[in-house]
């Protein structure tokens, strides 16, 4: 036995030796004009020898930490209860993340597709305006809009005549081969949203620069935005193009309305990205993919989705219930949670008390107290067993003393043996006999 110990002593120093003797020799080769295959060389076999020596190392420590009951029941409940938990956290965030940054995603994704449907609606009609009606259309179009769509710009061609509005644009007509389109385009190094109708002799094309206004009234309060442009072959690196901007205080563009508040320290920040199709304005049929980037929170998006709510009565609306309804089950849960644990350390006491109390009456047995009595509490196996053993000692006593008495007495025959046989002769004494004959 002593010499597998001293078989496995060896094997272990031999294992931190190799790793200490790569280490070392790593750390000078790669010093050296030689450093290259040989470097790599002893990285390697000392970072499979750092590994061994660790996982050896964890292990022992693991064996000596599991060694009482107590901390093999910790170790079991932590591997049971808590890593399930933390990964059903961490799922619960990620999902939670996804979803956050998927719903962000969409709404933006959405009001900006339906703005670009509202002025393909106006391209449509204000093509379709007889032309002696076009412009005072086009007037009233521009000044009922530039609200909603700030900087807007129009131009419209039918039968060689030319109406634009404001009076003035600079705006012209795309390179040749756009007929239908809308969605988002980029002009001149800056993002708009557009729509362009071509049919016949009539031609209507509508651009609405992405400026911080638009952006303003087009969530609010989802958070900020912005649209990363396509890699540069040469520096790939992403090139910005600004969605909506403002300057900062401290000289920093922040896109949006501004990141918003957290409601509580759960209520983390969410960045999640998303490709769109962006259009270019002097290349017909060609299109990019920009990153749409949304920055935003959780109660964001859900003050924007739920923002409408149903009022049952007064006081009463479905986002009210929805959150005592979620408050109720949390609170189930928690209470859930807290008596399992009660309960679970009530069990755990049990069995580590138990346990310990035997491994205490074992040791006092073992210095030779047969007197010593386990503490017996309940009706489980765990008294049963207990009592067992209280009732085993019980009759190691007893077989003791019994035993004890046997070799008083079986001294005491010794002696009245011994005594015996000095005190009386060993032989009958020779003495003269007087023999009568008939």
């Amino acid at each position: 036995m002593r010499r597998r110990i001293e078989l496995r002593a060896a094997r272990t120093l031999r294992l931190e030796i190799v790793f200490a003797a790569a280490l070392v020799a790593w750390l000078l080769v790669r010093r050296s004009d030689a450093a290259g295959l040989w470097a790599a060389l002893f990285s390697l076999v000392a970072a499979l020898a750092g590994l061994l020596v660790a996982v050896r190392w964890v292990r022992r420590g693991l064996r000596k930490l599991i060694w009482r009951l107590r901390n093999r029941l910790l170790v079991a409940y932590v591997l049971i209860a808590a890593v399930p938990l933390v990964l059903v956290a961490g799922l619960v965030a990620i999902g939670a993340w996804i979803l956050t940054g998927q719903i962000a995603v969409y709404l933006v994704s959405s009001e900006l597709d339906r703005r670009a449907a509202h002025l393909r609606a106006l391209a449509y009609s204000l093509a379709a305006t007889p032309p002696a009606l076009l412009a005072e259309r086009i007037r009233w179009v521009g000044s009922q809009f530039e609200r909603e769509y700030p900087g807007l710009e129009l131009v419209a061609e039918r039968e060689g005549y030319r109406w634009s509005y404001p009076p003035g644009t600079t705006l012209g007509w795309p390179a040749g081969g756009w007929s239908d389109a809308s969605g988002l385009v980029l002009r001149e190094g800056s993002l708009y949203l557009w729509a362009h109708f071509r049919q016949g002799g009539a031609a209507v094309a509508i651009v609405a620069p992405l400026g911080p206004e638009s952006l303003a009234g087009l969530l609010p309060k989802i958070g900020e935005v912005s649209v990363l442009g396509p890699p540069d072959p040469l520096t790939r690196q992403s090139r910005r193009a600004r969605l909506a901007f403002r300057r900062g205080e401290q000289g920093r563009d922040s896109y949006g309305s501004g990141l918003p508040a957290p409601v509580n320290r759960l209520d983390r920040e969410v960045s999640y990205a998303a490709p769109v199709t962006v259009s270019l304005w002097d290349a017909p049929g060609r299109s990019q993919k920009h990153i749409l980037l949304v920055r935003t929170r959780c109660s964001a998006v859900l003050r924007t989705v739920f923002g409408q709510t149903v009022e049952w009565r007064e006081g009463v609306s479905t986002g009210y219930v929805a959150g005592v309804l979620f408050l109720a089950v949390a609170s189930a849960f928690l209470i859930v949670e807290l008596v399992a644990l009660a309960v679970g350390i009530n069990l755990t006491r049990t069995i580590t008390r138990a346990v310990h109390g035997l491994y205490t009456g074992t040791q006092r047995i073992m210095g030779g107290d047969f007197s010593h009595r386990i503490e017996v509490r309940g009706n489980d196996q765990l008294a049963q067993l207990s009592l067992s053993f209280n009732r085993m000692t019980e009759n190691l006593e007893r077989l003791l003393a019994v035993a004890k008495e046997k070799e008083r007495l079986q001294s005491e025959l010794e002696i009245a043996r011994e005594l015996q046989s000095q005190l009386f002769p060993r032989a009958a004494p020779a003495v003269r006999r007087l023999v009568l004959k008939a």
